[in-house]
């Protein structure tokens, strides 16, 4: 039903999308760009990568090596996706520990995700786990998401529970549809099935909403 409700669309593909995006415009990407100690070389770099008229690794690393943390969060991925460069997932993990003590919330995003691929879940905890006490949104949601993915006790799902309901009263997308498919599927007992299916329709009438003004403003 909510794959009807938003036009044939996957609701899921699409709720990522979103959760993405709000994760970006939650985070400090735009104080770390305004106070990039070379920002003017920074933003031509930005325009640089919209053209897509040449490899961008190699400008990267120089703006990163010369103490641009939003630089360093493209170096990187660079390295983490061999995208311009060689895959190498040491070096990805070490930019984003750069980034992260350059005070990116996003590269914390990011590590997290890459420590989670290599099953190192008390990397995770040690990432988010500070960002999550202070009760930013994003690390709140992943880090119960990296959790879930790791452990299916009961405790970890009562500790995941807390970060979920957190991050949902913040407004968090994945949160919402991730808490909302728990309860849907009887992850929190009988009672709370119909809320989570209320979370998921919500979701989905979201989603339609969006799709259809997206439609509208092309």
């Amino acid at each position: 039903m909510a794959k009807l409700s938003t036009g044939g669309e996957n609701p899921i593909q699409l709720n990522w999308q979103r959760t993405h995006k709000w994760d970006a415009e939650h985070g400090n990407g735009n104080e770390i760009k305004e106070r990039d100690p070379n920002r003017t070389l920074l933003e031509a770099a930005i325009e640089h990568q919209y053209e897509g008229t040449q490899d961008m690794f190699p400008i990267w690393k120089n703006l990163a090596e010369n103490g641009s943390v939003y630089a360093m969060n493209k170096v990187a991925w660079c390295y983490w996706t061999g995208t311009d460069v060689d895959k190498n997932v040491g070096e990805a993990e070490s930019w984003y520990s750069a980034a992260m003590a350059g005070g990116s919330q996003w590269a914390s995003l990011r590590l997290a995700e890459l420590l989670a691929e290599n099953g190192d879940l008390e990397g995770v905890k040690d990432v988010l786990g500070k960002a999550a006490a202070s009760g930013w949104a994003p690390a709140m949601f992943w880090l119960a998401w990296h959790q879930l993915r790791s452990s299916q006790t009961a405790s970890t799902y009562s500790e995941a529970r807390l970060l979920l309901d957190g991050a949902l009263e913040a407004g968090h997308p994945g949160a919402k549809w991730y808490l909302g498919r728990l309860m849907a599927q009887g992850k929190y007992g009988s009672k709370d099935r119909k809320r989570g299916r209320k979370l998921l329709m919500e979701m989905a009438s979201e989603l339609r909403v969006e799709l259809e003004h997206d439609i509208t403003l092309n």
